[in-house]
């Protein structure tokens, strides 16, 4: 999201707003290339447009992937819930940054609204991110917090040689 500040008096008046500049983006062509995707969205809606199928959700922006998956867990029955997720993570960056919520009492929150944020919860999660809470980069972690045991596999061009990486969620 950009963000507008402003000094009214004496008091700063932050405003996060949603990109509606094709320059935003780093696709010089966005504005065809959306038309391919769905002939009426437009650059202002990239933030919250998705598809959804049976088995799938298609999304411009990756943060809605936590959204899919709160659906899926939300499908299933308590007891059925797998003992460990594999996520297999195609990109060029590990998407492991901190979302703008805050820990209450073990419960992870919003910032901005100050809601519940739950992975077993589709609606949660999906007010989290039109918020802005949960962004592009950050829709990892909140899975992470939640979920017992949660391994990614991240599969990305490197020079580097291969290495494996650990983090622990304190």
């Amino acid at each position: 999201m950009d963000i507008d500040c402003n000094l009214v008096e004496d008091i700063w008046s932050i405003k996060l707003l949603w990109p509606e500049d094709p320059d935003f983006y780093i696709d010089p062509f966005i504005q065809h290339n959306l038309k391919k995707w769905h002939p009426k969205t437009t650059v202002s809606q990239i933030p919250f447009v998705f598809m959804v199928g049976s088995k799938y959700l298609e999304a411009l922006n990756d943060n809605w992937s936590l959204y899919g998956w709160s659906t899926w867990l939300k499908s299933l029955q308590k007891h059925s819930f797998p003992k460990k997720i594999t996520i297999i993570h195609l990109d060029d960056h590990d998407d492991l940054m901190s979302p703008k919520a805050y820990f209450h009492q073990g419960r992870l929150y919003d910032i901005f609204t100050k809601k519940l944020i739950s992975i077993y919860e589709p609606q949660s999660i999906k007010s989290a991110i039109l918020s802005g809470a949960i962004g592009i980069g950050e829709f990892i972690l909140p899975l992470l917090c939640e979920f017992p045991s949660v391994e990614i596999r991240h599969l990305c061009q490197s020079t580097e040689p291969h290495t494996t990486i650990q983090r622990q969620i304190i």
